[in-house]
Formats: C-alpha cells, structure tokens, sequence
C-alpha cells in the first residue's frame, strides 16, 4: 500500500512540475512577444498615422495632454508588458509609460493597426482626473 501510495504521490509532483514549467514558458513567452522588442514595437507604431479614438481625445482634453505629448511617450517611453495586450487580435495594444513635458507620469495606450497607430487611452498615474468620457 505504502508503494502505491509514494508512486501515485510522486506521478502527481511531476505533474505539478510539468504544469509549473508550461505555465513558466507560456508566461514568459507573451512577456517576451509583447513586450520584448521595444525598439522593434517603437519603430513599427511610428512607421504609421497616428489617429485617436474618441475616448483618447477626451482623456487627452481632461488631462492636458497634447498631441506632441502623446508622441514624446510614444518615442522615449518605455512598454509596461502587464497591461500591454500585444498577442491580440488584429490591433495588438501597448502600453507606453513616460512623462509629458510638464512632468505628468503618463501610461498611453497604442494600438498598432494594419494601417495605422491608434491611441486608445491616456492615463494620467498620480493623479485622479473626473472626466466625463465615454
């Protein structure tokens, strides 16, 4: 019984293992893929137009963010890989961290289109701001 009982515990920790390892690499490698060639994401989003949704235009109003700002992060940022959703559908997003030229620490979103580089939000880190957008 004993035998039985440590072969079945020691066929469930290699289990576990094999689980852990292959939750590791697949972390790992989104990490790696959305985030891991900065210069390269850098380079493509600046390849293409920028366009704003709706929502990042009001953000940007609501925080006084301008358009040069928005490209000043886009340049000299750098990629928060944890809220970056760069393996997704047909406009993978990124997630630039920097500050604006007035010292607001920023997080702006890209999307990175077939066409085009779409801002899709402004988030201003240390301050709370009560916009009214959609």
């Amino acid at each position: 019984m004993t035998s039985r009982a440590s072969k079945s515990t020691g066929s469930i920790i290699i289990i576990v293992i094999l689980v852990l390892i292959v939750i590791g690499k697949r972390c790992f490698w989104d990490n790696q893929n959305s985030a891991g060639n900065t210069d390269q994401i850098r380079a493509t989003l600046l390849s293409h137009k920028l366009s704003y949704t709706k929502h990042a235009k009001c953000r940007m109003e609501c925080r006084d963010i301008s358009s040069d700002e928005v490209m000043r992060v886009l340049e000299t940022g750098t990629i928060n890989p944890s809220k970056s959703e760069g393996n997704q559908g047909q406009c993978p997003s990124f997630a630039f961290e920097g500050k604006t030229i007035d010292g607001q620490e920023v997080r702006i979103i890209f999307g990175k289109c077939p066409k085009t580089t779409r801002v899709i939000t402004c988030i201003d880190l240390k301050q709370d701001h009560e916009c009214n957008c959609p």
